[in-house]
């Protein structure tokens, strides 16, 4: 079961939730909890808690409907109410302690761990009369408040001792280096900073508007919040051990072994690495980012069936561009001379990039090719080196030195502007870093914005390659296998009477596919209530 702090889920605007956020300020006021402050009249600490209410009545029925928890921070360090702070909830640590209680007081909350002042957060769920509510309402989609501006870029870094090198916890386990620890710093208030916020203000809008839902029966969509249980805890065991084996096999009937899916988020930030505004800057936050790609063709945008379109090879095409050696539109740029290479249907291509793109990123020298990725690719670690300092001489020259998350920065410049473009015709895409989904019929025109987008910011020629509608009886499919389905399909109509593929799909669609079916028909309530 996952948790996540408060403040970083959406805000609804939905009349329900908005009474209970309420319903939550009138029980401090009537505790006798509300007392005057200086400077600060009565409506405006109505106001602030109303506020902070509504984000912890939201953030309780997005952990509801997801199966999570969420966590409230307990010491005033993480909390900052005069001005925005990086990495601190931006409201009053005592208005968020009297809500809390009040919370508490009303049953409306359950806490699974108690937090202490100084040390760790309280992590709770809905309970009582809230989680009926919850209930009641179910899995919908809801309108909701913008995310703040001041949220939407942040500049990252690892802890760093006096000699610029990174800070590592723990204790070193088998030979491996300790993790290093991220902090988030201020951004510096530049004009470029403020034209980021306000392109992605206006990008999130529009993404707000819209319902971005997965086309999947309910027991394919808990399949897949399994399945997405199951890739965190084997990343998390590969993480912690050179052997890379798990036990990570699950009880179907245990929830704990579900993964969180939270459609509501759909709001995005730019997240800046390593304390440079020039390095990374990719967009992060929308929950179709964390999606296997054999699983993405299920995603709709308003129902509608989308397409992916994905840039081959950038971060290596940007780079050769930087050190002035621009590869040509048709060259593969993860063929690093394995023996028996495919093209891009090379099995091994996806680890490949993978690798590849992670020493690129990697200029603290801390990755390493771990020993399920050498078993795929057929090398281990010292021969994969050596054949991508064969391929791509100048990049490895240049690995510790940043220019991969430089790369990073122009790929994000390369996402905004194709976001922003498409945005013109009405066009609205969702971004998976190097790729983006669109609705079927424009993803030609997607393709022309993006090898524009790339030619112009980048310096660059590069191909894009699409992939395939998946309906629900797909699910887990590769295209190969959905092709060698076709006749399966046929005959199954056939034998049900019904007259097309279509028309089977419809009905095996309907058997059992309530959860996806509630979620988009609110959203089709809504945009009826608003014409």
């Amino acid at each position: 079961m996952a948790e996540n702090r408060f403040d970083w889920n959406p805000v609804f605007t939905d009349p329900v939730l908005c009474s209970q956020a309420a319903r939550l300020v009138d029980a401090v006021e009537s505790a006798g909890r509300d007392r005057a402050t200086r400077g600060a009249s009565y409506i405006t600490r109505r106001a602030k808690r109303l506020q902070l209410a509504q984000q912890l009545i939201s953030s309780l029925y997005v952990a509801y409907t997801s199966g999570d928890l969420i966590s409230v921070p307990q010491s005033p360090r993480y909390y900052s109410a005069k001005a925005p702070a990086p990495g601190k909830v931006h409201a009053s640590h005592l208005y968020a302690k009297e809500l809390s209680e009040a919370l508490k007081g009303l049953g409306w909350m359950r806490v699974v761990q108690e937090g202490k002042k100084d040390e760790t957060f309280t992590l709770m769920e809905a309970d009582g009369e809230l989680a009926s509510v919850f209930e009641e309402i179910g899995l919908i989609w809801m309108a909701q408040q913008p995310r703040p501006s001041c949220e939407l870029v942040a500049l990252k870094d690892v802890k760093r001792g006096k000699d610029g090198t990174p800070i590592r916890k723990g204790k070193k386990h088998k030979g491996k280096k300790r993790k290093t620890e991220k902090v988030e710093l201020p951004v510096k208030e530049t004009s470029e900073v403020v034209q980021m916020r306000e392109n992605l203000e206006y990008i999130n809008a529009r993404l707000s508007e819209h319902c971005i839902h997965l086309d999947l029966s309910d027991e394919h969509y808990m399949d897949l919040r399994r399945e997405l249980a199951r890739k965190a805890e084997e990343e998390r065991v590969e993480a912690d051990e050179d052997d890379t084996s798990t036990d990570a096999e699950t009880d179907a009937d245990d929830d704990s072994q579900f993964a969180s899916l939270q459609l509501h988020n759909v709001q995005m930030r730019r997240v800046f690495a390593r304390g440079s505004m020039q390095k990374g800057g990719r967009f992060y936050g929308g929950w179709w980012q964390g999606i296997p790609s054999l699983h993405r063709p299920h995603i709709r945008i308003d129902g509608y069936k989308t397409i992916e379109v994905d840039y081959s090879g950038v971060a290596i095409r940007i780079i050769s561009s930087i050190v002035g050696r621009p590869l040509p539109a048709d060259i593969d740029p993860y063929d690093i001379g394995l023996p028996g290479w495919l093209g891009s249907n090379d099995p091994r291509r996806k680890t490949v990039k993978k690798n590849v793109n992670a020493l690129i990123n990697d200029e603290d020298g801390v990755y390493s090719v771990n020993k399920t990725d050498q078993a795929v690719m057929g090398v281990d670690a010292g021969e994969f080196r050596r054949l991508l300092q064969k391929t791509h001489p100048l990049i490895c020259d240049r690995l510790a030195d940043g220019i991969g998350l430089h790369a990073q920065y122009i790929d994000s410049q390369v996402a905004e502007t194709v976001m922003l473009e498409m945005l013109k015709d009405d066009i609205v895409v969702l971004p998976i870093h190097d790729s983006f989904r669109v609705r079927a019929g424009y993803a030609g025109w997607l393709s022309e914005v993006m090898k524009a987008a790339f030619r112009d910011i980048a310096k660059a020629e590069v191909s894009v390659e699409a992939d395939f509608v998946k309906t629900d009886i797909h699910y887990g499919k590769t295209e190969t296998q959905i092709r060698e389905d076709l006749n399966v399909i046929e005959d199954e109509a056939e034998r049900m009477g019904v007259v097309s593929t279509e028309a089977l799909r419809n009905a095996l669609r309907d058997r059992n596919s309530m959860l996806m079916d509630s979620y988009l028909n609110s959203y089709e309530l809504w945009k009826a209530q608003l014409s």
